[in-house]
């Protein structure tokens, strides 16, 4: 898929040739022979920045991105698909319309972007040590988030909703510049919620040396299609059933039944956010359909998952703290 040819390099040196004195929107420009781009650029400071590209390409275009520093990216798809990886030989990552990934850099990456499409997308810029910061109190959680250098965060988004207040903004004045710092932290910090939520931080965060925290975290790294009970107990060497008894003992509930109020609780909290589908949140949370979902809310909360997500709920049983069926 990727050309032989030497990759073009987009680093600090190419911006600066093109970035004004002041904080203000400028334009970079790339080297491409026969083909169409625009990168359109803004630089509040070194820890934050917005790039929104389109680029059309007469023939496969392939770039390495260095950044002088780790930096955190939140990738906003807008139309065509561009592929992203660490290593040239495998950029396995693509970002299509409606895509939303964040990606940890703190090594170059490289970008291939096919021929004869209309590649647009939008990319806000982070100092990773600006987000260090943010979880100063909840270390933990923040290197749950990354501990993975790549994740795609939500699909089917109208990105360009989510982008427009950046687009839209002049950069004239000092107060254009607090608004736009203030709507791309925001952004941040709405995209990082579902993440955080995510089977793959859960799972980090448990202690390994535990026999029951490995379950768990096995569990959650395969919500869709999880172990046997057998599997499960003879990765921590058990037998099945004191597996369940142990399971039970400390968190109430036997494996699968812990699994079933898991995969309810990540859906009712997904719920919450928009953007994802009933039938995208079944997904992701292990059921094999909307309806199994469905059911399993009822159960649960008393309620579909469509009226959950509409704020409805009905009263939690005084004695039994069950949802009261009516």
């Amino acid at each position: 898929m990727l050309s032989s040819a030497s990759p073009y390099v987009i680093d600090e040196v190419l911006h600066r040739q093109s970035q004004p004195q002041n904080a203000t929107w400028y334009d970079v420009d790339l080297d491409v022979l026969e083909g169409r781009t625009q990168f359109r650029c803004f630089k509040l400071d070194d820890s934050l920045q917005f790039t929104i590209s389109e680029c059309a390409f007469t023939h496969p275009y392939y770039s390495t991105i260095e950044y002088p520093t780790k930096t955190t990216l939140l990738v906003f798809g807008l139309s065509g698909k561009n592929y992203f990886g660490f290593n040239r030989d495998n950029v396995a990552y693509f970002v299509r319309p409606g895509d939303i990934w964040l990606i940890n850099v703190d090594r170059p990456l490289h970008r291939f972007s096919p021929s004869s499409t209309d590649n647009r997308m939008a990319v806000l810029k982070v100092s990773t040590t600006r987000l260090r910061q943010a979880f100063q109190q909840d270390l933990e959680a923040f290197s749950a988030v990354f501990a993975h250098p790549i994740h795609k965060v939500a699909n089917q988004q109208d990105n360009m909703k989510w982008i427009e207040p950046l687009i839209n903004n002049p950069l004239i004045t000092p107060i254009d510049r607090i608004q736009a710092e203030s709507k791309a932290l925001d952004l941040v910090a709405r995209w990082l919620f579902p993440l955080l939520e995510s089977p793959n931080v859960a799972e980090s965060l448990f202690k390994k040396s535990d026999p029951l925290d490995q379950v768990r975290a096995t569990l959650i790294e395969n919500l869709t299609n999880p172990p046997t009970l057998g599997e499960l107990a003879r990765s921590v060497g058990m037998s099945h059933t004191k597996l369940n008894r142990e399971f039970k003992q400390v968190f109430g509930k036997t494996v699968f039944d812990w699994l079933r109020q898991y995969r309810i609780e990540l859906a009712s909290r997904m719920l919450t956010q928009p953007g994802s589908t009933v039938s995208d949140i079944a997904y992701q949370c292990g059921f094999s359909s909307a309806s199994h979902l469905s059911q399993g809310f009822r159960h649960h909360f008393g309620v579909t998952p469509i009226e959950f997500r509409r704020g409805k709920r009905k009263p939690l049983c005084p004695c039994c703290q069950g949802r009261i069926h009516q």
